[in-house]
């Protein structure tokens, strides 16, 4: 029988689940998918449900993985997102004889056909997801999303932007705002699995008390104290001095042939010169304003369901 997976880290987006997926998979006992974000359950995250002008690049991923993962080909496996369950499964088969077996999709948090289509398969395993004040949240994405040149505008337009989105096409506007209803998404997840196999991480104690979290963490999946190396941290956001060259080294493949050619010094001296450090780049006072009164009930909820004190969620 080919290995499953037992527990899935669900989202949220930009909470630091490419960490908790990286440190979970230095333990001797736990097996982590070889890529994160193969969004198989989530029948939402398809090339077809993409903005146009992403669907033939992501296809491309999509094809990509495929082939290396039908002829077993050496190497680092690209991302992408599997659509079929032979290649799901591909995924696992260096698990072993491993306890806990997982991969890390932020979309199933948010995916509202993930869940049941995951306790359909696999009954009911257990759920991680790692909750982030969402206006802060919805901030670290769009930084993410400019040094990636996908936008190119301040956080304010893009705010505007996104309330008033309606195409409902995968893109930085959608599911941009609907990624921090948390209560929503919990409440559905706890409903298909269980209050006991649902573990929720509060991003600031992840943040502030990560061996603290992670203890916490390989209780709930059931394996051995173990303290992985976290000197690393991942998917630190660096804002493009020029957008436009950003975006231009990015989806033509320079940026990511530099990192894997280059010395680590040129990399470094080269990121300098071509990005600012996030810190440059602040949300204001009226776009937190704005955030905090959208997603104020929905926090609300999600505290009382939690019985955690959200206050500073919802003060601007």
């Amino acid at each position: 029988m080919p290995a499953l997976p037992n527990f899935f880290v669900a989202g949220a987006p930009k909470a630091g689940t490419t960490s908790l997926c990286n440190y979970l998979g230095q333990h001797p006992d736990v097996f982590m998918s070889p890529i994160k974000e193969p969004n198989y359950f989530a029948l939402e995250v398809r090339p077809r449900n993409f903005e146009p002008r992403y669907r033939e690049r992501i296809q491309r991923r999509v094809d990509e993985l495929h082939v290396r993962l039908a002829n077993r080909e050496p190497g680092e496996l690209p991302s992408g997102i599997t659509v079929e369950w032979q290649d799901y499964l591909c995924l696992f088969r260096g698990a072993g004889a491993r306890q806990a077996i997982g991969e890390g999709s932020v979309s199933y948090l948010w995916s509202p056909t993930a869940p049941s289509r995951i306790v359909e398969r696999l009954r009911r395993p257990k759920v991680i997801a790692v909750l982030r004040d969402p206006a802060e949240r919805a901030f670290s994405q769009y930084l993410q999303d400019l040094g990636n040149g996908e936008i190119r505008w301040s956080f304010s337009r893009h705010l505007e932007a996104a309330f008033r989105e309606r195409e409902r096409q995968l893109g930085p506007l959608y599911p941009f705002l609907e990624y921090g209803l948390y209560d929503q998404q919990v409440s559905r997840w706890i409903a298909a699995v269980g209050a006991e196999n649902m573990h929720v991480i509060w991003y600031e104690d992840f943040r502030d008390r990560p061996a603290e979290v992670l203890a916490g963490v390989f209780a709930f999946l059931g394996v051995r104290e173990f303290a992985p190396d976290m000197s690393k941290r991942y998917y630190e956001s660096w804002v493009p001095r020029a957008t436009g060259a950003a975006a231009l080294a990015k989806r033509s493949g320079i940026w990511k042939a530099l990192r894997r050619a280059a010395p680590a010094g040129v990399v470094s001296l080269v990121r300098r010169h071509a990005y600012r450090e996030r810190s440059s780049i602040t949300l204001k006072a009226s776009d937190r304003t704005r955030l905090v009164e959208y997603y104020r009930p929905h926090v609300l909820n999600l505290s009382a369901l939690m019985q955690r004190d959200l206050t500073s969620w919802i003060t601007a």
